[in-house]
């Protein structure tokens, strides 16, 4: 199987035997059960894991080498920080950017995971940070109550959605433009090759009863 390099990257931080388990990215990524390291084939409980989808989070901008090193950090809390590569700092500080205030108490009120889309409600009394533990990919499209919106490289691997103040509606859906041109084109070519194979066939039973 073939994956982003991003988040192999931050897999390394889970089955890394030579480090301690990182607690807390367990916790952003919603692990529930891990296993156990008193009793071989037993698994254990995990009572901290996170929502797959959050918000409020303060912004801290960080290079992959610092930002991986903080995720697997003792004191990394993801209900509390997101972060986001550095040079996107100055998106944030530029007064076209969004405006995210440190530690807003924004509240996920619903959050509904299909087929290629994901959708949520946020209420947040100041523009903030939807976080999501979903890979971070290309294909992937983002609205904002109904209006596109960039979606963010958050936590080195993983996704994050600008909202403003208010009730907001999120939908994330998975849109692979290359595919759907793949489809396309077979489809043409099996039509074709189907009208080559039709028109042909008189011509061959002709040859053979002749």
């Amino acid at each position: 199987s073939l994956f982003p390099r991003e988040l192999t990257e931050t897999w390394h931080l889970l089955y890394d035997f030579g480090h301690p388990f990182p607690e807390h990215f367990a916790d952003f990524l919603g692990v529930t059960r891990a296993s156990s390291s008193d009793a071989l084939f037993t698994w254990a409980h995990r009572t901290n894991a996170l929502p797959l989808i959050t918000a409020g989070q303060q912004p801290v901008f960080a290079d992959t080498t610092n930002t991986l090193r903080a995720l697997a950090a003792t004191g990394f809390n993801p209900a509390q920080v997101v972060y986001l590569p550095s040079p996107r700092a100055g998106d944030f500080q530029s007064p076209s950017g969004p405006n995210v205030p440190a530690g807003t108490p924004a509240r996920v009120l619903s959050a509904n995971w299909s087929t290629h889309r994901v959708e949520c409600e946020v209420d947040s009394p100041a523009p903030t940070l939807v976080v999501i533990a979903q890979t971070f990919y290309h294909p992937w499209r983002a609205t904002v109550n109904g209006q596109p919106t960039e979606i963010l490289r958050a936590n080195h691997a993983f996704q994050a959605v600008p909202v403003p103040a208010g009730r907001s509606t999120v939908r994330l859906e998975y849109v692979d433009r290359h595919f759907q041109l793949g489809v396309a084109l077979s489809t043409i070519g099996l039509l074709v090759c189907g009208v080559l194979w039709w028109r042909a066939k008189p011509t061959a039973e002709l040859i053979t009863n002749h």
